[in-house]
């Protein structure tokens, strides 16, 4: 019996080896092939049957508030320095690292001793920047063992007399916590979480599973707080407080003001996908959305800037080499001169399948640019309903129709612009630059 079912085991690995590359190449296929047989598909079989999904967007109407500070002056002169580890995904800045470095840098800047460990493989290209605000940059990942980790930190606490562990996207971090909290109970613990996955919930599932060792939630908007209290409530069938809760907007951690409105619009316009070229992103889908608008408006003198590197960028070259309007497409690679890119763009559409609260919809509004998106994560939060578009089978053509309104109508395009731009400075008012991060780290005293 053991025999027989140690061959189907063996015959089941066999065959998913064989067949997952197999049924990959073909959604990728249809991906970049078939757009709108990629959208049915996708909202079929992934988005109507995501629990997490559904929970993301019921949480669109909750807005649970959270206590802001008494006394922000206070929490800036009288915040102990503390030595404070901080347990990220990888040295890659996509939006949960960049939430990560510039907590680091406002950190480092009160006064505390900033240390940081990666837990997943990666090439780490960003190293450097974290090496600029901390102490110790370390990649676990790349020379220890995932059944080691518990006792690499466990040392790592002793030896440098660690007082705060901030998880940024961590699993082994949360995973290793009721074996710390045990061996040192006055060790604090925060979290930041950013984004649900359709899947299996991501890192805000991890965060209401371990939230007993968790001293508190820092959300990068407010929608997660609903997300994590719900997933509380279904694992441990109990109320989740929602004073352990701080919400940090993205837009508190950097100190960029806006920059003066464009003067005049150009007869040339430029809709712009500016992030990393991966599947969650749908750059095959921002590329069909922009075709459809000028096939159905020949018109309009559009082009589309297209920045960015990925797993995504050969097939990303291929499908521009293909299209008809392969002239006015322009891949432009990587590109972290924000200015560089937002200068020459009127409307940057976000078609992702997922997002939390983008970085880049903060850094487009920066720069008087009108953000227009799938309406996904907590988008809705800094965006108004005119730019938000439902990740519907008919996503291409709803979003076609909404670039073509702001593009041949300035009035619309002020009109939004000017909206955002108010949910934007609404965003602000919630905590500001060091306040936020000082708050974080006040725990304790």
């Amino acid at each position: 019996m053991k025999v027989a079912s140690s061959s189907l085991s063996m015959a089941r690995e066999l065959v998913r080896k064989l067949a997952w590359p197999a049924i990959r190449r073909l959604g990728y296929a249809i991906a970049w092939n078939y757009p709108w047989l990629y959208l049915k598909l996708l909202v079929r079989w992934k988005l109507q049957r995501s629990v997490y999904f559904r929970l993301v967007q019921s949480g669109k109407s909750d807005r649970t508030s959270v206590p802001l500070s008494d006394d922000r002056d206070a929490l800036l002169t009288n915040l102990p320095r503390k030595n404070i580890l901080y347990a990220i995904h990888w040295y890659e800045l996509s939006g949960a690292e960049l939430f990560a470095l510039y907590t680091m840098k406002l950190a480092q800047g009160l006064g505390h001793r900033c240390y940081c460990v990666s837990t997943v493989p990666s090439k780490n290209r960003e190293r450097p920047a974290f090496e600029k605000y901390c102490v110790e940059v370390l990649d676990f990942a790349s020379s220890g063992a995932v059944q080691d980790f518990k006792e690499f930190i466990s040392h790592y606490i002793r030896a440098n007399s660690i007082q705060v562990i901030h998880i940024h996207h961590s699993a082994l971090m949360y995973e290793a916590l009721s074996d710390l909290k045990r061996d040192f109970p006055h060790l604090i613990v925060i979290d930041t979480t950013h984004i649900v996955e359709y899947g299996n919930g991501g890192f805000p599932q991890l965060s209401a599973r371990y939230s007993a060792f968790i001293d508190k939630h820092n959300v990068a908007s407010r929608g997660l707080i609903y997300v994590q209290r719900e997933l509380f409530r279904q694992i441990h069938s109990t109320e989740l407080d929602v004073n352990k809760f701080q919400l940090t907007y993205a837009s508190s951690l950097t100190r960029a003001e806006p920059v003066q409105a464009k003067v005049a619009q150009r007869d040339r316009k430029v809709i712009t996908f500016y992030g990393r070229l991966v599947l969650q992103k749908q750059p095959n889908i921002f590329i069909a959305t922009v075709e459809c608008l000028m096939e159905r408006h020949p018109e309009l003198n559009v082009e589309a800037n297209i920045y960015g590197e990925g797993e995504l960028q050969a097939k990303l070259e291929s499908r521009i080499a293909r299209s008809k309007f392969r002239d006015r497409f322009h891949y432009l690679g990587r590109c972290d001169d924000k200015r560089t890119v937002f200068e020459d763009t009127d409307i940057l559409l976000l078609s992702s399948l997922n997002e939390g609260l983008s970085f880049t919809s903060y850094e487009a509004l920066i720069f008087q640019v009108l953000v227009v998106s799938s309406d996904v994560g907590d988008q809705s939060e800094l965006l108004c309903s005119k730019c938000l578009v439902p990740l519907t089978p008919g996503f291409i053509e709803d979003a076609a129709t909404k670039l073509f309104e702001f593009l041949s109508d300035d009035e619309k395009y002020t009109e939004a612009l000017a909206q955002n731009f108010r949910n934007l400075q609404c965003i602000r008012l919630q905590e500001v630059n060091s306040v936020a991060v000082a708050k974080l780290y006040s725990i304790g005293l």
